[in-house]
């Protein structure tokens, strides 16, 4: 009985042997892991220590930059709330007057000029189809005459009145000069003197508006006509250089207009009688000017005689 009990607690001191060994065994291997935990958490701590560092440097650098582009984004703001505000008033404006212009055109078709006085309301020249509808003017010089005509009787339509087509006749004139320098003041003082035309402010930039528009628009971008318009200081400088160059005559064609002037054909028809002298006195008076190089040469053709004649039905006349 004594041997079995014996044999039994030497078995259990046997196992707690064995139990302590594998316990120590643990022991040793936990602590040996736990120096390699510890030193892989030293690591990544310092890991993220270092990235911290870098975030806090890259926040500071983004508030650096967000200040300074708050600084020189301010009165760029201030800037454009300025101009926004500024058009807003603009547009609102220009709305009103337009709104005016409508409501004037509506009531009587009429405006009012700086007086109070009515008058007429006149749109930009070139929406008028009577204009934009004419041909555009290039270099060469014989449609001019009758572009010339049709022009004229558009602005009659558009202004409904004629007093400006004197002084578009003076500044047409051969015996014109225009330096290119003159004010306006000074063109009107030289059209009273020579051609007797009163002064009107209003009509005279009214239609150097006018010209200057259409010879910008109804002339050839590349052509000679266009140049001269650019250069000229007001309309009127742009009418007169423009006419006397379309109208200057050329040695070569002198002889044979000069022979037209002087044994005008007969017209066709009774209704283009009218017509047919007006050209006959243009045709005269271009081969009078002075840039035809005429001096001595006067023309005295009858116009009764040769055009108006009902009974006259020779070969050379009318």
């Amino acid at each position: 009985m004594k041997t079995a009990f014996e044999t039994r607690v030497n078995a259990m001191e046997m196992e707690y042997r064995t139990a302590l060994t594998d316990a120590s065994v643990m022991t040793t291997l936990i602590g040996k892991n736990s120096e390699d935990i510890k030193t892989a958490m030293s690591s990544m701590s310092d890991v993220i220590t270092k990235q911290e560092t870098e975030i806090i440097g890259m926040q500071q650098s983004m508030q650096g930059i967000n200040l300074a582009m708050d600084t020189r984004m301010a009165p760029l703001q201030a800037e454009v709330a300025g101009m926004k505000a500024d058009t807003i008033k603009e547009v609102e404006k220009v709305r009103a007057e337009m709104r005016m212009q409508q409501e004037a055109i509506k009531t009587s078709g009429t405006g009012t000029d700086g007086n109070g006085r009515r008058e007429e309301y006149i749109k930009p020249v070139m929406e008028y189809r009577a204009v934009s509808d004419m041909l555009e003017l290039g270099d060469d010089k014989s449609i001019f005459r009758n572009w010339r005509v049709k022009l004229k009787d558009a602005l009659k339509q558009i202004l409904k009145k004629k007093e400006f087509l004197k002084i578009m006749e003076w500044a047409e004139d051969p015996n014109t000069e225009l330096t290119g320098d003159e004010t306006m003041d000074e063109i009107m003082q030289q059209a009273e003197d020579e051609y007797g035309i009163p002064q009107s402010l209003a009509v005279y930039e009214q239609m150097s508006e006018m010209l200057a528009t259409l010879m910008l628009n109804k002339t050839d971008i590349k052509g000679e006509a266009f140049l001269m318009a650019k250069r000229a200081s007001n309309g009127w400088i742009a009418w007169n250089r423009i006419t006397r160059w379309y109208l200057a005559i050329s040695g070569e064609n002198l002889t044979d207009r000069m022979a037209m002037v002087m044994k005008p054909q007969q017209s066709k028809k009774d209704e283009r009688v009218v017509y047919d002298v007006e050209s006959w006195m243009d045709e005269m008076k271009e081969c009078r000017a002075p840039w035809s190089n005429r001096a001595g040469m006067g023309l005295q053709v009858d116009c009764n005689t040769q055009h108006c004649n009902p009974s006259n039905k020779g070969e050379d006349g009318l």
